[in-house]
């Protein structure tokens, strides 16, 4: 019986998604470098466009270290944030109802499906819907899929616009 509800979990997964879970299903830790460019009018002096590399390791360490358009680095553990800013370092703890580990573990193919749903666009496309909007920064993630790994990331805001995350140079630990 168990089993059945399992099968019928995984084969409503779409296939991107599922492709991603086959590939990171032995990895402990992936690096990539990323592109980012925001589409928002609410701060329209803000820069709009980033570079850098993202680094994960389980059980739960994810690293954003930016090079431009400034160098800084962002290291979330549990529901901490430590931010790296000029020489500067300071730590946030946060409270939200996902940590930002969950918010972005649609990248190595482990969506919480109790916290998202999960919806397929098309062969190469997934998006996930957090099922409890209140209190979160973006409404849904539109992941582009190639070679069984995230290339594209379209993080759609609860505020205004958007934010699309370009990844390459994929290394898997």
């Amino acid at each position: 019986m168990i089993s059945v509800f399992l099968l019928s979990i995984v084969m409503a997964l779409p296939s991107p998604l599922l492709d991603l879970q086959k590939k990171f299903l032995k990895v402990q830790g992936f690096e990539a470098q990323f592109s980012q460019k925001a589409e928002q009018n609410l701060f329209p002096g803000h820069p709009d466009s980033a570079e850098g590399q993202i680094k994960f390791k389980k059980p739960g360490w994810l690293q954003w270290s930016y090079v431009k358009p400034e160098k800084r680095v962002m290291t979330y553990e549990n529901r901490q944030i430590i931010i790296e800013d000029e020489g500067k370092k300071e730590k946030i703890n946060t409270g939200g109802p996902i940590t930002f580990e969950e918010s972005f573990s649609f990248l190595w193919g482990q969506p919480d499906l109790k916290l998202f749903k999960v919806e397929a666009m098309d062969a190469n496309h997934f998006r996930v819907i957090p099922k409890k909007s209140a209190g979160l920064q973006f409404k849904e993630i539109q992941i582009k899929v190639e070679n069984s790994l995230v290339q594209e990331a379209k993080i759609i805001s609860s505020i205004d616009g958007s934010n699309t995350l370009h990844f390459s140079n994929w290394k898997l630990h």
